[in-house]
């Protein structure tokens, strides 16, 4: 299950780059990492030193949560979390930074996680 500081992590990340995807458009693709120093919520969870573009293929995709695992970074994270939070993120109205906000405030209740403080 994902822990609180797991979470504090990801919902203090996206608020720090205001809620704004990490999508490269030309490659019509959410990233890990991605243009202007943006994280997705998973992207949040991979130390600096150990991302690799790789992980961001345009051909194969995002890294998978079996792929995410053998990083041995987060064991408690379910599979399903893993995909929850990747599709909070990716499918967020990139119009409005509000309803990423608003998505992972519903996740955090449905998971009984409180919204952290900045």
């Amino acid at each position: 299950m994902i822990t609180q500081e797991l979470f504090d992590t990801i919902y203090r990340g996206l608020a720090g780059q205001g809620w704004v995807k990490s999508y490269d458009q030309d490659a019509d693709l959410c990233m890990y990492r991605g243009p202007n120093n943006h994280k997705c919520a998973i992207g949040h969870l991979i130390p600096d030193e150990m991302y690799h573009h790789s992980m961001d293929d345009s051909v194969a995709g995002v890294m998978a949560y079996g792929e995410f695992r053998k990083l041995e970074l987060h064991p408690a994270l379910t599979r399903d979390e893993f995909n929850e939070l990747q599709d909070l993120h990716d499918s967020s109205d990139e119009d409005d930074p509000t309803h990423m906000r608003r998505r992972f405030e519903e996740f955090a209740r449905n998971h009984n996680l409180v919204i952290p403080t900045p």
